[in-house]
């Protein structure tokens, strides 16, 4: 054993100054490595935000587009059209537009507008092609560049005109400009037939061109024509290199001037290396189940938090930050599954709302995913965010509309808003430590969208004549963004509980119930508002009273929403759930438009509006969805600009306006409350025992059966354990010969339940 200690002893000391030789070149290739790591991330931000650009512009150009489509299908503009000889110009409230007619055969430079070489051939393109003409720059004559935006018109199925949209490439800079972080890109060009024709930004050398991003939809292309960020290299004077070498050189002196020694005392025990964080970030992602290590035990969760339509407790009583944060793991991992690598997170005004969105990113970001936070906003924000940022998938730390002491989840992935079985599915995945946990934790960025959301809004609706109007947030979250929309659409405002305040100390945020209107409906009175606003606690909802102080239901809302949009879209399908008034079918039909009638629940009401592709949809509870000029989600804001721009439109008095509307004799939802678990087939002997065979019965939710003077509903909410029932008439003695229909049913499909209606 002795001959090995001396062996030993022999080798050290060379390989301790062969190892202090090589800690100088160490220390530079480290230094190396990880300014090429730095440097490849300061690219990869830069390209990030040539791509924020390039989605900036394409957002803009789809918006234009969609404007210009919608223009296009006004019936006024269509009976323009017809036996078009010369360009017409066509003044709108956003832009000046022209019609032009087909089959100009050579280019008109004197015209007005002037339809020079490049405007004629792309006339000629329109018109041989039957695919979408992306909008193309033009140089005028005097040298002027302008975009132009180019749409077909018909009248009775035949094509009879161009409509053209004009902009200054001004527009483009704009659209630029509107991408969040770092300076305008280099250049951007648009593709032709004899190459690239610089738009905007300085043209560099082209052999030194680094990065193109393509716009979608256009043939303009972003381009930086110099490096995007200069190559830094560690000198070999650097003080931490000058320092390893003077270490490593005094080192080895040191030892070559020390005599032969023996090594005393200590044993050394060979263990293995530690992971590097290096090594650990080539480690592949794992789920939980997969692992047989520690894992840290999860709080233990309760299924009645997932319910239909989201996530919902009391907090501290089943729902708190770590239960939250499991959530997020949850979230973040079907996000994973779907290929989904960015969420936005926000959340309402709730005292527990800041701990539990913390805990929400942070398990989302467990998993891999990026987060953006875009802090304390109404959901339709949130909502607005995932289509403005592209992400399309988002979750909201909302309460809604409920006490104070409740929180929750509302969550949307790759478009969809999760309910039913998907949030079920969550809970299942959570069961299954179904879990994914990536070796590096996803990104964290703060953003503000507020201005984008409301300068979108600004955008599109215009209101003809100012409006005095009275805004009731019952210090939910909206309040913090709909007095500015209102008076920013130029409406004298007039406010009530406006401070965002958790504790809902003025009455509770639900504009579906009457007595928290009370004071809107006073306050209208005193100021002789126009109309009264009020909204729930997430702002996704929007309650009405006319200048006399009458609550205008969700219902009697969409029959105004559905005559103003079937009379730019005459054919198209409306959607509402099985709650509303049967008149808003027949004024659809009145209107050219195909009633739809569907189930209950924002969600729900969500995906058949994405499935069939239909401009508007509803729900009496004060969801509505506005899919023509917005992009389908539930906003009570952009619903409460819509009505006023109707209100606005029309020179009488809301109450006029909305007298026009059918109305009759109705009950509020009626609740009966029973045993957990047993509303459900409660609702399958009630199916199974109705005889109406004088009138039409439903069945997509529930039993609704509509007879010639009025309808009853019954259906088990999806939310607690209870019947819900409203019943609609033309006058009371029908009201109340429907109400005993269903008691009569009632008693014979649940004997001994008390109807209490």
């Amino acid at each position: 054993m002795a001959g090995i200690a001396d062996h030993a002893r022999g080798w050290l000391r060379p390989g301790l100054i062969l190892l202090l030789l090589l800690l100088p070149l160490a220390v530079w290739y480290a230094q190396e490595r990880a300014a090429a790591r730095l440097h490849h991330q300061a690219v990869e931000i830069r390209v990030l935000q040539m791509q924020a650009q390039a989605n900036a512009v394409a957002e803009g150009v789809a918006w234009s587009e969609r404007w210009l489509g919608q223009r296009a299908e006004d019936p006024v503009v269509q009976r323009r059209a017809v036996d078009l000889s010369l360009p017409t110009e066509i003044t709108d409230e956003i832009n000046t537009l022209w019609l032009l007619p087909l089959g100009i055969d050579e280019p008109m430079p004197r015209a007005v507008p002037p339809i020079g070489f490049a405007l004629h051939d792309m006339l000629q393109r329109a018109e041989r092609g039957t695919e979408r003409m992306p909008p193309e720059a033009h140089r005028l004559s005097d040298g002027e560049v302008v975009i132009y935006f180019l749409r077909p018109v018909s009248f009775a199925g035949e094509p009879r005109a161009h409509l053209i949209l004009r902009q200054p490439i001004g527009w483009l800079q704009r659209q630029l400009d509107r991408a969040p972080g770092g300076p305008s890109v280099a250049l951007l060009q648009q593709d032709a037939d004899g190459g690239e024709v610089p738009l905007l930004g300085e043209v560099g050398d082209t052999a030194e061109v680094t990065e193109r991003v393509p716009v979608a939809g256009t043939l303009w292309v972003l381009q930086a024509t110099q490096p995007l960020v200069p190559e830094a290299r560690p000198a070999l004077s650097s003080p931490l290199f000058l320092y390893a070498s003077s270490l490593a050189l005094l080192s080895v002196l040191y030892l070559l001037l020390q005599g032969r020694g023996h090594v005393t005392g200590r044993r050394v025990v060979a263990t293995e290396p530690s992971r590097t964080s290096a090594d650990t970030r080539e480690i592949a992602m794992t789920r939980d189940s997969e692992s047989d290590t520690g894992r840290p035990t999860a709080p233990a969760i309760r299924r009645d938090l997932f319910r239909a339509y989201d996530i919902r407790g009391r907090v501290d009583a089943g729902l708190d930050a770590a239960v939250v944060h499991e959530i997020g793991r949850s979230i973040g991992s079907e996000a994973v599954d779907r290929g989904l690598d960015t969420l936005v997170v926000a959340r309402d005004g709730r005292e527990s709302s800041p701990a539990l969105a913390d805990a929400l990113g942070e398990g989302l970001r467990s998993t891999g995913v990026h987060v953006i936070d875009i802090g304390q906003v109404p959901t339709p924000v949130m909502y607005f965010a995932t289509y403005h940022l592209q992400t399309g998938s988002g979750v909201v730390v909302t309460g809604s509309h409920n006490p104070p002491d409740y929180n929750g989840l509302k969550i949307m992935l790759g478009g969809e808003t999760l309910s039913g079985d998907a949030i079920a599915g969550l809970y299942d995945r959570l069961q299954d430590g179904r879990l994914l946990r990536a070796p590096v934790a996803g990104d964290l960025r703060l953003l503000d969208v507020v201005p984008d959301y409301l300068t979108r809004i600004l955008a599109d609706v215009k209101l003809t004549r100012p409006l005095r109007v009275v805004v009731d947030c019952g210090n939910g979250v909206a309040g913090g963004i709909a007095p500015r929309l209102l008076r920013e659409l130029g409406c004298e405002v007039h406010e009530l509980f406006c401070d965002v305040d958790g504790s809902f100390p003025n009455h509770h945020p639900d504009p579906a119930d009457p007595a928290n209107l009370q004071t809107l409906i006073e306050k209208v009175a005193e100021v002789d508002a126009h109309v009264g606003l009020a909204f729930d606690g997430d702002g996704d909802r929007l309650g009405v009273v006319d200048g006399t102080g009458k609550i205008i239901w969700p219902d009697r809302q969409m029959m105004l929403y559905a005559r103003e949009i079937l009379a730019v879209k005459p054919g198209a399908d409306i959607i509402f759930d099985v709650k509303c008034s049967a008149h808003l079918a027949r004024i659809i039909e009145e209107h050219a438009g195909v009633p739809v009638m569907w189930q209950t629940g924002h969600s729900i009401i969500k995906a058949k509006l994405k499935q069939s592709g239909a401009p508007l949809a509803g729900e009496m509870s004060g969801h509505i969805f506005f899919n023509d000029r917005w992009d389908g989600f539930d906003d009570g804001l952009y619903t409460a600009a819509r009505l006023l721009e109707i209100l606005a439109h029309d020179p009488r008095p809301s109450a006029e306006v909305f007298a026009e509307l059918p109305e009759t004799v109705s009950t509020p939802e009626l609740k009966v409350h029973l045993e957990e678990g047993e509303p459900p087939r409660v609702i399958e002997r009630l199916m199974q025992r109705a005889r109406f065979p004088d009138a039409q019965i439903t069945t997509i939710d529930g039993l609704r059966v509509d007879f010639s003077d009025g309808w009853g509903l019954v259906r088990s909410s999806n939310t607690t354990p209870c019947l819900v029932l409203r019943f609609e008439a033309d006058d009371e003695v029908a009201l109340e010969r429907i109400k005993t229909a269903f008691r009569d049913l009632l008693a014979e499909a649940s004997p001994g339940t008390e109807p209490g209606f």
